[in-house]
């Protein structure tokens, strides 16, 4: 069953071209959005296995993506494309990205690479956010003692 992969560009000569390389390779299916307000319906439409996010797009910012997907869908491996002609953002510096894929990219590698980055990701354990420990005054034990108290 090939992997689902949305690529998000402002360029679609540039998204098709990754879209053409990527479906190449039989293990790739994917779709192509040019509109940044896309994004979120299409990723909750299917299951998508990575995001293509070219950083060119002025809204939403990589930042703002990297932050929802981290919380809506963090299966989803994340692969930036730095921007062209934009110096304000580095996406290298602000997010943590599962993978990048340089402007120009090399075609012959492109779908080994994004393998890379999927099977990097799938194996990667779940960050789970730190609970707040269990203090002795809220042990089960007193818990249970406070309860035949209040009972009584």
């Amino acid at each position: 069953m090939p992997s689902d992969v949305l690529i998000a560009t402002p360029s679609g000569p540039f998204g098709e071209l990754i879209r053409l390389t990527l479906e190449a390779d039989p293990d790739f299916q994917c779709t192509l959005v040019d509109n940044g307000s896309e994004i979120w319906p299409v990723l909750s439409s299917r299951e998508f296995q990575v995001l293509i996010f070219d950083c060119s797009f002025f809204e939403p910012e990589p930042r703002q993506v990297f932050l929802r997907l981290k919380d809506d869908h963090p299966s989803v491996a994340l692969i930036l494309v730095p921007p062209e002609n934009r110096s304000d953002i580095n996406p290298l510096k602000e997010i943590r990205a599962d993978g990048f894929i340089p402007r120009p990219f090399d075609a012959s590698v492109l779908p080994e690479q994004v393998k890379a980055i999927m099977e990097k990701k799938k194996n990667q354990p779940m960050q789970i956010e730190p609970s707040t420990p269990i203090s002795k005054h809220d042990s089960w034990w007193n818990a249970f003692q406070d309860g035949i108290h209040e009972t009584a």
